[in-house]
Formats: C-alpha cells, sequence, structure tokens
C-alpha cells in the first residue's frame, strides 16, 4: 500500500508541476509575441522620424530655390555639390543614417541632384556625380503616387536591407524632384534580437521559479489528497 501511496503522489507532483510549467511556458511565448510586436512598432516608427527629418534637413541644406535653378549637368558647379555631400555625409553619421540623395525628373528621367558617399566614413569611396542618371526609377514609383506625400518603404536590393522615406516635391517650373533617407534594417534588427532573448531569459527564470514552486507546493499537499485517494479506493 506504501508503494502505491507514493506512486500516486509522484502522480499528483508530475501533475501540478506539468500544469504549472505549461502555463508559465504560454505565457511567456505570449508575452514574448506581444513584446516583439510592439517593440517593432515603436522601433519602426522611431525609424521612420529620423528617416523624415533627416531628409527635410537634407533640403533645408540645398535651400528652398536649389532645384529651380538646375537645368543640366553645369548648372551646379563641382565645388558646391561636393559641400553638399560633405554636408550630407556628416548628417548621415549624426543620425546614422544610410543614404541621402535627391532626385529631378527631367523628361521622364531621374537625375541625381544631391548624394552622399557609399561608405560615408570614406571620403574616398564612390559618389553619385551631379546629373547622374539614376538607374532605378522604378524605385520612386510609389512617391509619384503618393499626392506628393512622404512615402515610407523597405528595400532589399544591392544596397542591401533597410528602410527608406522618399519626399516628393515641384520647384517652380512644375518639375518633380524627391529627396530620399535611408537606413540599414540591422540596427533595427539587433534591437528586436536584444529586446526578444531578454524576454526569452526572463521567461526561462520564471519558468524555473514556477517549477520549484510546483514541486514543493505538490510536496506538500499531496499527502491528504493521497490520504483521500486511498480512502475511497478502500470504500469502493
Amino acid at each position: 500500500m506504501s508503494e502505491k501511496r507514493k506512486n500516486n503522489r509522484h502522480s499528483i507532483v508530475f501533475i501540478w508541476i506539468s500544469v504549472i510549467s505549461l502555463v508559465s511556458g504560454v505565457a511567456t511565448v505570449l508575452f514574448t509575441i506581444i513584446l516583439i510586436f510592439n517593440l517593432s512598432k515603436n522601433y519602426l516608427n522611431a525609424a521612420d522620424a529620423r528617416l523624415l527629418m533627416a531628409a527635410e534637413m537634407s533640403s533645408e541644406i540645398v535651400g528652398p530655390d536649389y532645384h529651380n535653378q538646375i537645368i543640366d549637368s553645369t548648372s551646379i558647379s563641382q565645388e558646391k555639390f561636393n559641400f553638399i555631400v560633405e554636408r550630407n555625409d556628416d548628417l548621415c553619421r549624426r543620425l546614422h543614417l544610410q543614404y541621402l540623395w535627391s532626385v529631378l525628373i527631367v523628361e521622364d528621367q531621374f537625375f541625381f541632384t544631391t548624394a552622399t558617399h557609399s561608405d560615408i566614413e570614406d571620403p574616398t569611396s564612390p559618389v553619385a556625380a551631379f546629373f547622374e542618371r539614376h538607374q532605378d526609377p522604378e524605385s520612386f514609383k510609389l512617391a509619384l503616387e503618393s499626392e506628393m506625400k512622404p512615402v515610407f518603404s523597405t528595400f532589399d536590393n544591392e544596397w542591401g536591407k533597410g528602410r527608406m522615406v522618399l519626399v516628393p516635391r515641384t520647384d517652380e517650373n512644375g518639375r518633380t524632384y524627391i529627396f530620399g533617407a535611408s537606413i540599414q534594417m540591422s540596427e533595427y534588427n539587433a534591437l528586436i534580437l536584444k529586446a526578444a532573448l531578454t524576454s526569452l531569459t526572463i521567461g526561462a527564470l520564471i519558468m524555473g521559479g514556477a517549477f520549484l514552486l510546483a514541486f514543493t507546493f505538490a510536496r506538500r499537499f499531496t499527502n491528504p489528497i493521497t490520504r483521500l485517494i486511498e480512502t475511497a479506493n478502500k470504500m469502493a
């Protein structure tokens, strides 16, 4: 009879531990999912706000009349264009951005009017030339359909995985020009991964505490339940 009583007690302990561990595990997973969702949304909103601010600041660097005077590749001196590139590079470094640029649409062609170096930490790295034709006009399609409102989007291309904003405007000649800013998603993804690992670590600690609590609780209260089961069996 003592062996049977011992088995009953072990069964009850196992049930308590299993139930509490399962509840703790489900709660941890749900909490992690909700946390990642909220953090993703907040981080993305913060990134979009930074991108829009950078695009607006890049516009202020050249001034409101900059695109009005552009006709062809000789409209802006190389010295002035280099100065703009340097200012954009500095702005990218301070705001932890990837690129800043602008394009002007002339006869359905997109031409660079401002740019940054391909590596903002290296002033000798390649940079788009003034009035150089942009090779990917499709990337501006959303901006042209936005009724002159900023458009945010993600991209995965030869420049990496990132997020960008396009801010379309019109000069006094009725031509559309677009300021753009982009950010690499690696920083964003690293923050999300760090938050997820932190949440899972906390969940694992909670599950460990719940396991010990369940084991202690079960050992303390299984004896009366076991005796009740034995009494019921005898009566049966």
